[in-house]
């Protein structure tokens, strides 16, 4: 007989993180940010003006910003977690105020912001940052409801 497979999910996160091809996600989309066209969806959803000003490079990159993370990362988690997760959100208004946040920030601003924590960018080559400007607060993912006990061994 055949071992019994767990349900896992994946997330991926990478500090260069960039969104795959639409025509990518479509065949291999777990575990990957969405596509800048469903991102636009949400915006229609909950903020109509911001989806109607961005081009899709600026969803893209915003997306992208996203799974951004300081080294590279999988979290791997039961499918019931996710499910929880999804159930306790609303993803269409989550990206949406994340996006919004990453917008309003902008592009130019973050990335000085990143490569300065990294160490990439000197503060005399870095584009001066305003006094009261600070990377946008992201609107964390809910915790993930703890781990289920393992299934029994098969008989």
């Amino acid at each position: 007989s055949y071992p019994r497979l767990i349900e896992a999910g994946i997330v991926c996160f990478h500090p260069q993180y960039e969104t795959p091809s639409d025509a990518w996600l479509a065949r291999h989309r777990f575990g990957h940010m969405h596509s800048p066209s469903k991102l636009r969806r949400y915006l229609r959803e909950h903020d109509a003006a911001l989806a109607a000003r961005s081009s899709e490079s600026d969803l893209r990159w915003a997306g992208s910003y996203q799974r951004r993370s300081p080294h590279a990362l999988i979290n791997v988690l039961w499918a019931r977690q996710l499910e929880a997760a999804e159930r306790r959100r609303k993803s269409s208004s989550l990206y949406t105020r994340n996006i919004r946040a990453a917008l309003e920030a902008g592009q130019d601003s973050l990335e000085a912001e990143r490569r300065r924590e990294r160490g990439e960018l000197t503060a005399e080559l870095a584009p001066p940052r305003p006094p009261s400007a600070s990377p946008p607060q992201l609107e964390p993912f809910p915790p993930f409801p703890p781990f289920p006990p393992p299934p029994p061994p098969p008989p």
